[in-house]
């Protein structure tokens, strides 16, 4: 295995041995007292959360490497697809299929 591995599978084995204890501490504390340490827990991996965001939103501003703008080149070519192929932006109504044909008789 390698290193990479290893230190996954013991972050995810220290994750659900961290929430069994928590659980069963939850378990055996009584539900006012369980819920109330679940609140306070929330609140801090809320917190830790939105400093994580605020940090890679800083840190990509001060790298200065904006993810490059793709240009998107679509090509379709005769026999390549068994049915019906849009392309494009901002269609209206589009319908597919035969159209209804008039009436033969001239009525409407």
């Amino acid at each position: 295995m390698s290193a990479r591995t290893l230190r996954r599978a013991g972050a995810v084995l220290l994750a659900g041995g961290a929430a069994t204890v928590l659980i069963a501490y939850l378990a055996g504390a009584g539900l006012d007292r369980a819920d109330k340490i679940a609140s306070v827990c929330g609140l801090f991996i809320g917190l830790c959360g939105l400093g994580l965001a605020l940090y890679g939103l800083v840190a990509a501003r001060r790298s200065g490497d904006a993810a490059p703008v793709r240009t998107v080149h679509n090509e379709v070519h005769p026999g390549s697809a068994p049915s019906t192929i849009i392309q494009g932006d901002h269609f209206g109504t589009v319908n597919l299929g035969v159209p209804p044909s008039a009436p033969e008789d001239g009525s409407t």
